[in-house]
């Protein structure tokens, strides 16, 4: 039969290929186990889906997936610290970051009726690599009619947890530290008066208007100093670019962004998940942005895409979707 005929050809390009459980099992690299050592330890230690760590990581990922991945961190740093690859100068990763992998990580892709979802979660992971970040709210402030967004919290926070683990990092970028000398400033606990603690940032208007219009809002960040910052280092047409303090955020608005909040737009609460807990976010329509290119995408709408990261304790969620409608 053809089926037969596959197999045949299948098992004669890879001598080691098995069929298990109706799925073909092909070796396609030397340096892995073979498909029949891997049916031998199958046999003797039993399948992923009955080791306790997988199921529960599978559990709390709670996705009715396609597609799947997992990875042991604790077993990934063991056999990196004992395999000997730390001595090739070429690893960037020393011991004690080694330790620092524990845990694991999950994601998987699924089907829905109106796009794809992706999600990814670690789970269990070092204190060293999870910082509370607050939550990305400036982001739903943004104009509606934005094709393009991006918001992200905390990033003071995760600065100054930086400068703590490496002390030297201030010295790191000459330029900067004259910027932060010149206007006074102490790095990282001044980065809230330029950046803000919730930033968002949006790229709004009709496609075919010769340059577009953008919003950056700074939430916590000082108009005064942004202010002087422009009018001393920039030297731009304040007829063209504005700051402002608003009250809840510091806005820098370039061209005309629209008015209404993005946050209330069907198109942004279909797409960007878990949006109540996230710290950063990401959205884009793809078929506003494909306007931009030589021959834009006119026949299909190819939708809109959001992205989002949240961290809860110990655990680090990042979840898309793809709309498509």
């Amino acid at each position: 039969s053809d089926d037969q005929a596959a197999l045949e050809a299948v098992t004669g390009a890879y001598p080691g290929a098995t069929v298990r459980d109706g799925y073909l099992v092909v070796d396609l690299d030397d340096s892995v186990p073979s498909a029949a050592a891997s049916a031998e330890a199958v046999e003797a230690h039993g399948t992923l889906a009955e080791a306790s760590g997988y199921s529960a990581d599978m559990k709390k990922l709670d996705l009715d997936g396609i597609g799947y991945g997992w990875v042991d961190l604790d077993t990934m740093g063991d056999l990196a610290k004992s395999s000997g690859a730390l001595d090739d100068s070429s690893v960037p990763l020393d011991t004690g970051n080694l330790n620092k992998l524990r845990g694991s990580l999950v994601g998987g892709i699924a089907l829905r009726s109106d796009g794809l979802q992706m999600r990814a979660l670690g789970l269990g992971l070092a204190d060293d690599l999870v910082v509370d970040m607050g939550k990305a709210s400036q982001v739903n402030e943004l104009p509606a009619d934005s094709w393009l967004a991006f918001g992200l919290s905390g990033l003071p926070a995760a600065l100054t947890k930086a400068y703590q683990d490496d002390p030297t990092l201030g010295g790191a970028d000459e330029s900067l530290q004259s910027m932060a000398d010149r206007y006074g400033l102490r790095l990282p606990e001044d980065v809230a008066r330029l950046l803000g603690n919730d930033l968002a940032f949006s790229v709004a208007g009709d496609m075919s208007a010769a340059e577009p219009s953008v919003q950056v809002r700074l939430a916590g960040a000082d108009a005064d100093l942004l202010n002087t910052i422009a009018d001393d280092v920039l030297g731009y047409d304040s007829s063209m670019l504005d700051i402002t303090d608003r009250g809840d955020a510091v806005t820098i608005e370039y061209g005309n962004p629209g008015g209404g909040r993005l946050g209330e737009d069907p198109r942004f609460t279909k797409a960007v998940p878990d949006m109540d807990n996230a710290y950063a976010v990401m959205f884009m329509d793809l078929q506003a942005a494909s306007k931009l290119a030589d021959s834009p995408t006119q026949e299909k709408d190819l939708g809109y895409l959001g992205v989002s990261a949240a961290v809860d304790g110990d655990q680090v969620e990042m979840a898309a979707n793809w709309i498509l409608e």
